[in-house]
């Protein structure tokens, strides 16, 4: 879909730019790793103030896809140009500047996220494979075994009744 870095450039200035209200300035923030995309934004109307950039930018397929591929583009040649963040400003007459900037304690903890795996809740999974998976990863220490623990399920609307006739009296 995008070929170079001017296309995704050309491409987030004309989907900010769509902005419905009148606007003097435009912040999006971005957080991207493997796989995954976020952002953030603001922007300061005409009359001065800072409104939050609602759109739907996370479930936008294409603009997610254009952080991707422009990581891919900077970091094709080495790792020099790796970034998670990227800060965008636009002002509405036209003046663009991205930041990009490597947020090691962001890397930490993703990385850490990702090692926190337990098959029981992967769906791509068969039942059968999940307690494979998980009997093998509690062997190896990777998960507690909590195959014995009994859980307890209330009726939380008979409590919520009986909490209610308690505070009534």
């Amino acid at each position: 879909m995008f070929k170079t870095d001017t296309e995704i450039f050309q491409f987030i200035v004309e989907d900010l730019y769509r902005l419905e209200d009148d606007w003097i300035y435009i912040i999006l923030e971005v957080e991207r790793e493997d796989g995954v995309f976020g952002c953030t934004g603001e922007y300061i109307t005409n009359e001065g103030d800072t409104k939050w950039l609602l759109n739907s930018w996370e479930e936008d397929v294409n603009f997610s896809t254009a952080f991707h591929r422009l990581y891919e583009i900077m970091t094709e040649k080495n790792d020099k140009h790796k970034w998670n963040k990227a800060k965008i400003t636009l002002e509405n007459g036209g003046d663009f500047n991205i930041k990009f900037e490597w947020d090691q304690e962001m890397a930490d903890e993703t990385e850490r996220l990702s090692n926190e795996y337990d098959p029981r809740w992967d769906d791509s999974l068969s039942q059968e494979e999940k307690n494979e998976k998980y009997a093998q990863m509690v062997r190896e220490g990777k998960l507690p075994d909590l195959s014995d623990v009994n859980i307890k399920i209330y009726n939380y609307t008979n409590i919520q009744l009986i909490l209610a006739i308690i505070l009534h009296q």
